[in-house]
């Protein structure tokens, strides 16, 4: 029962507490920070910062026997994006679905505005939940810098059953300030949003060592990191992320 409750504890906590958002490999590896990454690792987090044409396949392992997939595509301005987490356990079951939109829409030469709609299902032995949440973004871009701001829940509920009864709520808005610089070989991104009194951050460093880019980060709590490698139109992606449940997470992107 403790190892069921912690790991409902655990998929809440990707789908509702973490912010900015849901990350991918390359996020993950900078510690987190991605609500100023552009293209397809805007999926799950900023819908300003969509772009370009890139199908995405994603292998998750975490500790305590939960096994993920995430696919996402963006094709032009607009993204969608879906993710399953399930335990790998025979003595109990748990799954976790996440579903994810988004558009991005051109204000001017360096500025993008953008919403994203998602909805989670999580089923366990004695806790089950749904829930529906709409996002905001706006991303500025000039010269490798980028400024993002984003705004999670404009509008969201949320509802959870359990052998207790039934339990409706709204999830608190939450405004999250990313900023990133790439330059050809180095890059550096950083989150920033306000939470119980205290401002925390996420922020990772990137590398170019010959045919691999290397990332390095911090999320204020445990590090990360993790590589790329590209060969032509496709590029594999690792990244691990350390603390009391670590992550594992390898990707595959194909431009198409």
């Amino acid at each position: 029962m403790r190892k069921l409750l912690l790991s409902i504890f655990i998929i809440c906590s990707f789908l509702c507490e973490a912010a900015p958002g849901e990350p991918m490999p390359k996020t993950l590896g900078q510690g987190g920070a991605a609500v100023a990454s552009g293209g397809i690792d805007a999926v799950f987090t900023n819908p300003a910062a969509l772009g370009g044409d890139v199908l995405f396949l994603g292998s998750q392992s975490y500790n305590l026997s939960l096994a993920g997939s995430t696919f996402a595509f963006a094709k032009g301005s607009g993204g969608v994006g879906a993710r399953i987490l399930a335990s790998t356990s025979e003595e109990w079951t748990s799954t976790d679905f996440l579903l994810w939109a988004g558009k991005s829409f051109s204000i001017d030469e360096h500025l993008k505005a953008g919403i994203g709609l998602s909805g989670f299902l999580s089923t366990g032995a004695n806790l089950t939940g749904r829930g529906a949440m709409l996002d905001g973004g706006l991303l500025w871009q000039a010269d490798g810098i980028g400024v993002g701001l984003l705004w999670r829940n404009l509008a969201a509920i949320e509802s959870w059953e359990s052998y207790h009864g039934t339990s409706r709520f709204k999830p608190n808005s939450q405004l999250a300030l990313g900023l990133a610089w790439q330059g050809e070989s180095l890059g550096a991104a950083v989150d920033l949003w306000p939470e119980g009194g205290k401002v925390r951050w996420q922020a990772g460093v990137s590398f170019l060592v010959a045919s691999f880019q290397l990332r390095l980060g911090c999320d204020g709590q445990v590090p990360s990191l993790g590589f790329s490698f590209s060969a032509g139109e496709r590029m594999i992606e690792y990244s691990w992320r350390g603390g009391l449940v670590p992550v594992g997470y390898l990707g595959l992107k194909f431009i198409l």
